[in-house]
């Protein structure tokens, strides 16, 4: 993948040059090449490039380019098998900035991210680590661990910070998606529950809830009202 930063701003053509310049995209006769390629790892080039069909622009929320059809949308991609070598961190504010977009929009907030870690000990801090409103789970398959992390209402600052987080111990991001279909657990809920004061506590009745890319939908399934 070719990718284009504020830094790394000039893609040269057989023919012309793609250039960034305040965030828009624009195409001259000639240039001096300076871009970044993500594979294995990211690395700096000046090679002329024989053809290309897409770019991703890393300024804020990684932005996939379409040269064909003419059009560019935020993506997830760029992260898609992404691993940490050569100038990766390059590329992990346009990680942040799209952790950050979501978290600013998402009422239940979901991400799901499989990651390959060398230090797996790193990950079981983030998993025990209590927060509030915020629910981490991960399962490792052949070397590669899936992790889920959901969040309530309200709390969706923990979950941009939990997420970036995994960003920073993960050797490599095998796969990445926010919004998906999740159902936040029980405990949830009571972790959100109110104290009575005779020191009992009483558990609210609250529907579950799944999200599947910003769309709510309430399930008709309610949680028991408790007393204890």
């Amino acid at each position: 993948m070719y990718v284009l930063t504020r830094r790394f701003p000039s893609l040269p053509l057989e023919k012309g040059c793609i250039e960034l310049a305040g965030g828009v995209l624009t195409f001259s006769e000639k240039c001096q090449g300076r871009y970044l390629v993500a594979k294995r790892g990211v690395y700096p080039s000046t090679k002329p490039v024989k053809a290309v069909e897409e770019l991703y622009i890393a300024e804020g929320p990684p932005l996939r380019v379409d040269l064909v059809a003419g059009k560019a949308e935020e993506s997830l991609r760029l992260f898609q098998n992404f691993v940490k070598a050569g100038l990766w961190r390059e590329l992990a504010s346009s990680f942040y900035a799209a952790a950050s977009s979501y978290a600013a929009r998402c009422h239940y907030c979901t991400a799901v991210v499989d990651v390959a870690l060398k230090k797996p000990i790193a990950l079981g801090g983030i998993i025990s680590k209590p927060s509030r409103g915020v629910e981490v789970s991960a399962e490792e398959r052949r070397g590669v661990y899936h992790i889920e992390v959901v969040s309530i209402p309200g709390h969706s600052q923990r979950f941009k910070e939990v997420v970036v987080e995994i960003f920073h111990v993960a050797d490599a991001i095998k796969a990445v998606k926010f919004g998906t279909v999740a159902e936040p657990p029980l405990t949830l809920y009571l972790s959100q529950s109110n104290s009575r004061g005779d020191g009992s506590t009483k558990f609210i009745s609250q529907p579950f809830r799944k999200l599947y890319e910003d769309v709510l939908h309430v399930s008709t399934r309610l949680l028991i009202k408790q007393l204890s």
